[in-house]
């Protein structure tokens, strides 16, 4: 199915002068990775096109510019009408990064999340994929072999596909990666790419970071049904100057008896609270749905206006885990939220 799609997708390179990529909301390295791929792979293959990158100023945060680097001005809506509009890395419009997409003539959608609506002329969503960028990568791979070396796919794409594979996989250590993953990997590698760049803006953390991490193991709350989760206040950001706020959720991975963990956040710049949740072998994007999230089976995210909402999310999970054979499997239970508590004794929440 990837090369048929690869086949209608390079005819469609080749039919369009004016090509437009964008971005979910919040881009991650997998969602930068695969635009700037695919940019990169357009300008070096067919250099007379015009290749837009819809991503606003100060979205792209310093410590993420050391890869991806960006100061083109977006274009107007009449430039718009004319070109092919890409989306990577986005399961639903209301993700997508600006409006400017339904300016777009024709949509493709090249993703790894579950299958939402039907919004594209073309796509290539397949959820058994780790990121992404290993989408793309092999679609590189299959020009590249196919047409005899006529399309070059240059060590920088590989860089930035390197970067969004060992993100979305953390740090090759998930369960999602696929046979095919490695073999993707090593057609990276050979390309000659920077790996200690990536690694060490991987791996290498600063102090604080780690003292951070003591914070939130000192702080967390444990439920008997294998719950984990942390809430992270303002004032722990401030303090610990905290940037990379969705990486925290790895910090409670890993846990021996614990099935699910889950972090909570404040993010000024929206007046929101942002929550990730995690599992290690029980699906649990259903349970985002119903509060309003989605993702992936194992990896979610759910979006509240107020803090208290995620209480009632994780009376929720705990029931579901309660329900599906891990009710007490902790061997403690570590610092009994009365919040939590509450609205499971008084029902305050949806079962599923």
């Amino acid at each position: 199915m990837l090369k048929l799609f690869a086949t209608k997708l390079l005819s469609k390179f080749r039919e369009y002068h004016c090509i437009a990529l964008f971005v979910h909301v919040q881009p991650d390295f997998d969602a930068f990775a695969s635009a700037f791929s695919l940019k990169g792979w357009l300008k070096d293959n067919f250099p007379g096109k015009v290749v837009y990158l819809i991503i606003p100023p100060r979205v792209i945060k310093p410590e993420e510019q050391f890869l991806f680097q960006h100061e083109d001005e977006l274009p107007s809506e009449e430039e718009l009408k004319k070109c092919l509009g890409i989306v990577v890395d986005t399961p639903n419009q209301e993700r997508i990064l600006t409006d400017l997409y339904k300016y777009c003539k024709e949509l493709v959608v090249i993703d790894h999340h579950p299958k939402s609506k039907p919004f594209s002329d073309l796509e290539f969503i397949d959820p058994t994929y780790p990121a992404t960028a290993q989408i793309l990568s092999e679609m590189f791979i299959y020009w590249e072999s196919e047409e005899g070396g006529k399309y070059a796919f240059k060590e920088k794409i590989a860089q930035y596909l390197y970067a969004g594979i060992i993100t979305d996989t953390n740090n090759f250590l998930s369960l999602s990666m696929l046979p095919s993953t490695y073999q993707v990997l090593a057609s990276l590698v050979s390309k000659g790419l920077n790996r200690a760049s990536i690694h060490n803006w991987v791996f290498v953390k600063p102090l604080i970071q780690k003292l951070l991490e003591i914070k939130i193991l000192e702080n967390c709350y444990i439920t008997k049904n294998g719950l984990i989760f942390a809430i992270v206040t303002p004032k722990m950001m401030n303090k610990y100057k905290i940037k990379n706020v969705p990486a925290i959720i790895t910090m409670l991975e890993n846990i021996s008896n614990i099935e699910c963990w889950s972090v909570l956040f404040y993010e000024q710049s929206t007046d929101k609270w942002k929550c990730s949740i995690r599992s290690k072998d029980l699906t649990i994007n259903q349970i985002a749905k119903i509060y309003g999230g989605g993702g992936h089976s194992k990896m979610a995210a759910v979006t509240f206006d107020k803090k208290s909402n995620y209480y009632k999310l994780l009376a929720t999970l705990d029931e579901y885990l309660a329900n599906h054979g891990f009710a007490n499997v902790s061997l403690l239970e570590k610092k009994k939220n009365w919040r939590l508590s509450l609205i499971k004794r008084l029902k305050k929440y949806k079962s599923l």
